[in-house]
């Protein structure tokens, strides 16, 4: 098999497996902030019955954090199903590289047979989880989006503009700072993941209709024959 086809797949899976992670890290920061803010209502409804001093809480907040918590929680367990997958083939594949560096040439027809192997795998997982990855590309692309806005929204109060030019300023928080950048720069890698694994997956569409088109042709042409 060429090559280049084996780099190719290398690339699929290695954008794949990170859009998966990308979905778990955000499920589980949806989650996370529900929790929160559940806390903090909770909190609040226990010292208004505690104590003489009312304190105004929102069950409207409370119902929206617990919903993001059930819908974080359910996204990490959907996601976790397709990491699994992704993650088995990743390692199989992971294994089949370091055989190409060790073994000599005249193994290149089992090589290409475990290669082959893998793309039947990985089309199979597409196909049995098809509607799942595609919700987890737009997770993945709102969810980089929405923490590169917030990340670059946080880090202008370190930057001023004027004519003279740009002058940067530390804030009363300046370890802040680090973590914003780590953030934006999460948040850039994801994107640019889920662009890559969004144009390989329509890749893989037309590898399926294209299989299912062979499937439907062999079976009119069994049913002739018996007919």
């Amino acid at each position: 098999m060429e090559e280049s086809t084996f780099r190719r797949f290398q690339r699929e899976v290695r954008h794949f497996f990170a859009v998966s992670v990308m979905n778990i890290a955000f499920a589980a920061l949806l989650m996370a902030f529900g929790l929160m803010v559940v806390v903090q209502e909770v909190v609040s409804i226990w010292e208004t019955f505690t104590t003489e001093m009312a304190v105004t809480f929102s069950p409207v907040v409370l119902i929206v954090a617990v919903s993001a918590m059930i819908i974080g929680l359910g996204w990490i367990i959907t996601s976790a199903r397709v990491f699994e997958g992704i993650e088995s083939i990743k390692n199989d594949l992971g294994q089949l590289t370091k055989k190409n560096r060790s073994q000599i040439e005249s193994d290149n027809d089992e090589r290409d047979e475990e290669l082959t192997r893998l793309i039947v795998r990985m089309l199979s997982h597409y196909r049995d989880n098809h509607g799942t990855i595609h919700r987890m590309i737009y997770v993945c692309m709102l969810g980089s989006c929405s923490i590169f806005v917030l990340g670059t929204i946080a880090s202008l109060e370190y930057f001023s503009a004027s004519l003279n030019g740009f002058s940067f300023t530390i804030g009363p928080n300046p370890l802040l700072l680090p973590s914003m950048v780590i953030m934006v720069a999460f948040a850039i890698a994801s994107l640019i993941s889920s662009i890559y694994f969004y144009q390989f997956s329509r890749v893989w569409d037309e590898r399926l209709k294209e299989i299912e088109q062979s499937e439907d042709l062999l079976e009119k042409t069994l049913e002739m024959s018996l007919g």
